[in-house]
């Protein structure tokens, strides 16, 4: 049995590939379809976050003696926190972050910024510092809030971000005319 190959177009077609793949290893493309999953991903997280029934304040104490602190409710108030405040301190951080802003993933997670907090609502502080003492660590409110939203919205996550590589796949091809 004998079996011929026309080989006339393989270069042109390594060479797509070669561009469409560097397309891919770019990290601002990898982000941009990561990006699409974003609206997705932090209303799901935000629903799995559990919310107060009441307002907490944060306090700014001076020391009186030494280091004892100022009886519970007589120090300085620093923050106000209102029902949903960590609800809405779930964002893609590098919206906030610049460490995160050039990095080719979509970081989501509570922003802990005590010195700039985000302003939300009668011009109240939203700030995540207290997120682990929800459940008692850190580790507890990934697992319980974090992981749980993700896992509520990962199938229509990675929908969006499939959908999003097939409109960058596209797009390519026609920049290559392939």
């Amino acid at each position: 049995m004998r079996i011929d190959v026309d080989v006339q177009g393989i270069q042109a077609v390594a060479a797509a590939f070669e561009h469409v793949s560097a397309r891919f290893s770019n990290p601002d493309t990898r982000r941009q379809i990561a990006q699409a999953a974003v609206p997705i991903v932090v209303p799901a997280i935000q629903g799995a976050t559990p919310m107060s029934k009441k307002e907490h304040k944060r306090y700014d104490t001076p020391k009186l003696v030494n280091r004892i602190r100022a009886p519970k409710g007589l120090g300085r108030v620093a923050a106000t926190y209102l029902p949903g405040n960590l609800k809405a301190a779930t964002i893609d951080l590098a919206t906030r972050r610049r460490k995160f802003a050039k990095s080719s993933v979509v970081v989501i997670a509570p922003l802990y910024s005590r010195s700039k907090a985000k302003i939300v609502g009668k011009g109240k502080s939203v700030d995540a510092y207290y997120a682990h003492m929800v459940y008692g660590s850190a580790e507890a409110y990934q697992k319980k809030v974090l992981i749980a939203g993700l896992n509520a919205s990962g199938a229509s996550a990675s929908g969006a971000m499939i959908a999003e590589a097939i409109r960058v796949l596209n797009e390519e091809k026609a920049r290559l005319g392939i």
